[in-house]
C-alpha cells in the first residue's frame, strides 16, 4: 500500500523544472519522449519533446511542465530580471503535442533564434494558448481572464521570485508559492517567509517543486540541497521538515 506520508510517493508525479524533472518521466505523454539536445547540438543545453515526425517543442533551463490529460502539457517560466523593481510575469503555456506540427527540418535555426532572442519556450507558431500573471502583490486574491483550455484546471501550484515577498520578516531573497484557481479566475501569492529569511546558501540551495497533500491539503516541498518540507496552513511558514532544517518561528 502507498503510504501519503512518504515524500518520495508524494512528489511522484509533482512538476519541477527542466531538464531535471522532465527526465524523470513525470511529464509523460504517449508517443513522445523528452531528450537533451546538447548532445546533437553541442553549446546548446536545451530539452526537446519529440514525437514520431520529430522535435515539436524546445524547452530552455527553468521551465516547469505539468501534464494536465493525456494529451496536454501546462508549461510556465518566470524570466529572471526585474523591471524597475518589479519581478516579471509568469508566462503560462498550454499545449498539446499530439496537435502540434515538428520543427525537426528547421532546428538548427529555432535554436539559433531563441539564443540570439534568450527565448524560453520554441515551438510551431499558434498551437499554443497562453496567459501572463503578474508577481508583484503577495496575500491578496488577484483575478485574470484564463484561456477556456487552461480552465479545466482546478488549481496549479507555482514556485515564482516575487518583488512583494522583498523586505519582509528579513528576507535576503524573493520566493514565493503561487496558487493558481483556472476555474475561479484567481491567483494568489504567498512569501515563502521561511526560506526568504532562513540564512541558506542562496543559488546553492533552493526550492525545486511544491505538491498539495490529498489526504491534508496541506502544501509539501522539496529542493536542491534542502530536505522536504510542509507549510504550514498560512502557507508562508514552515511546519514540519524531514532531517536538519530551519523553522519559522
Amino acid at each position: 500500500m502507498t503510504n501519503n506520508n512518504d515524500p518520495d510517493n508524494l512528489f511522484l508525479n509533482a512538476p519541477g523544472p527542466a531538464p531535471w524533472y522532465t527526465r524523470k518521466g513525470v511529464v509523460h505523454i504517449d508517443g513522445f519522449e523528452w531528450t537533451d539536445l546538447s548532445g546533437r547540438f553541442p553549446g546548446h543545453y536545451k530539452t526537446a519533446l519529440s514525437g514520431p515526425d520529430g522535435v515539436v517543442l524546445v524547452l530552455n533551463m527553468y521551465n516547469t511542465v505539468m501534464k494536465v490529460n493525456e494529451e496536454s502539457l501546462l508549461v510556465w517560466h518566470q524570466r529572471a530580471k526585474y523591471t524597475d523593481q518589479i519581478s516579471p510575469d509568469v508566462h503560462l503555456y498550454m499545449i498539446s503535442p499530439p496537435q502540434m506540427p515538428s520543427i525537426e527540418s528547421v532546428l538548427p535555426e529555432v535554436l539559433g533564434r531563441m539564443d540570439r532572442n534568450n527565448s524560453v519556450i520554441a515551438l510551431a507558431r499558434g498551437y499554443e494558448t497562453s496567459i501572463r500573471l503578474h508577481t508583484d502583490v503577495v496575500e491578496e486574491d488577484m483575478y485574470a481572464e484564463f484561456p477556456d483550455a487552461m480552465r479545466v484546471m482546478d488549481e496549479v501550484l507555482i514556485l515564482c521570485s516575487s518583488s512583494g515577498a522583498q523586505n519582509r520578516k528579513g528576507a535576503v531573497v524573493d520566493l514565493a508559492l503561487m496558487v493558481v484557481r483556472p476555474k475561479e479566475s484567481k491567483y494568489r501569492l504567498y512569501p515563502q517567509d521561511w526560506f526568504n529569511s532562513a540564512g541558506l546558501d542562496f543559488g546553492y540551495q533552493w526550492v525545486t517543486r511544491v505538491v498539495r497533500h490529498p489526504r491534508t491539503g496541506r502544501i509539501h516541498g522539496e529542493g536542491i540541497r534542502i530536505p522536504p518540507f510542509e507549510l504550514n496552513e498560512d502557507m508562508c511558514t514552515l511546519h514540519e521538515a524531514w532531517g536538519t532544517h530551519p523553522r519559522s518561528e
